[in-house]
């Protein structure tokens, strides 16, 4: 009987806790990101802001400490990224944290992107992609990949092209970036990446 009321007591607790840490995650991204990244987290094309809804906080932890220390590099003909990274000494890891929390909480972004149908070859090369990300792009926690779905096709482009030309994955401190490098550098060409985003692009998580 005294379990069964500790339980009782214990469960408001638990979620009234877990509210907080939401409310304080939602305040702390409202201030520091969504003026760019949206006030759901649906990201801005406008901008050139991904989405970020839904996304694994550890990905997201992981991605913000790699800007922090200069693992991930940034395009400097990029404003917005660039801009980003000098916001960041202004945010702690606490909050990051708390960020990442909230985002993952949300609901799949729903986009409106401008991908070309894909043509006859995109489902073979995101053939390459199926083992770490998923068959639909729903990513793979356990192994680092992010979701890939639900994200904006010219954001996928940029990224590939960033492995491509060593601003991500070439850090000796990034294991799955160096992973990811080498699948990037196997795509042919530009023609290439953009019928595998277009391919992405129709694939549901």
């Amino acid at each position: 009987m005294i379990f069964r009321a500790f339980s009782v007591l214990v469960l408001p607790v638990a979620l009234l806790a877990a509210s907080a840490a939401d409310a304080d995650g939602a305040a702390l991204y409202a201030e520091s990101c969504a003026g760019c990244h949206g006030e759901t987290g649906q990201g801005n094309g406008e901008l050139r802001a991904p989405a970020l809804a839904a996304l694994d906080a550890g990905y997201l932890i992981r991605q913000v400490g790699h800007f922090r220390s200069g693992v991930r590099q940034v395009n400097p003909d990029n404003d917005m990224a660039v801009a980003m990274v000098e916001l960041l000494p202004d945010v702690s890891e606490a909050d990051t944290a708390e960020i990442a929390s909230y985002l993952a909480s949300l609901p799949l972004p729903v986009l409106e992107d401008d991908n070309d149908p894909p043509g006859f070859r995109s489902r073979g090369l995101y053939s390459g992609c199926i083992s770490c990300h998923g068959a639909r792009a729903q990513g793979i926690e356990a192994l680092n990949a992010p979701r890939l779905a639900r994200q904006y096709g010219w954001y996928l482009a940029e990224q590939l092209d960033a492995f491509r030309v060593g601003r991500r994955g070439a850090h000796p401190e990034d294991d799955p970036g160096r992973q990811m490098k080498a699948m990037a550098d196997a795509i042919g060409s530009e023609a290439d990446i953009a019928a595998l985003v277009s391919y992405i692009a129709t694939l549901d998580p």
